[in-house]
């Protein structure tokens, strides 16, 4: 996955297939690329009986500003209603930025609805 990542990316969404908390697939590699903040969140948070969560992340890739969308969750349409504004943190989103969706469940988020409001361009991997 980490060689999916290169200077053109500026924002990656992850649609994880469990909490944070319970170490989901790409956690180890995205928590090594934003410098253990993710692991640093876990540590800090409090137990929650939840079934949604969204966390952001902001770092540093190639010397550009690189951000993270984490989602857990079965609600793909609140999924969908919550990452909508937050799109417009990426960085370079009028340069037309790669922003790569990933996780296990990264068939939740519907990129089309979307393309017509960013200059962006998604990835699946």
């Amino acid at each position: 996955m980490l060689d999916q990542i290169n200077q053109d990316v500026r924002g990656i969404i992850w649609i994880s297939d469990k909490p944070l908390s319970s170490i989901p697939t790409h956690f180890k590699e995205l928590d090594y690329l934003f410098d253990g903040l993710i692991a640093k969140k876990v540590s800090e948070a409090s137990s929650s009986e939840e079934n949604f969560e969204k966390n952001i992340f902001s770092g540093k890739s190639f010397d550009h500003d690189l951000v993270l969308f984490q989602f857990f969750g079965d609600d793909s349409a609140r999924i969908q209603k919550e990452l909508s504004p937050l799109l417009q943190l990426v960085p370079g989103k009028n340069d037309n930025a790669k922003v790569v969706i990933l996780g296990a469940q990264n068939s939740k988020f519907n990129e089309k609805s979307l393309k017509n409001s960013f200059t962006l361009r998604f990835i699946r991997i």
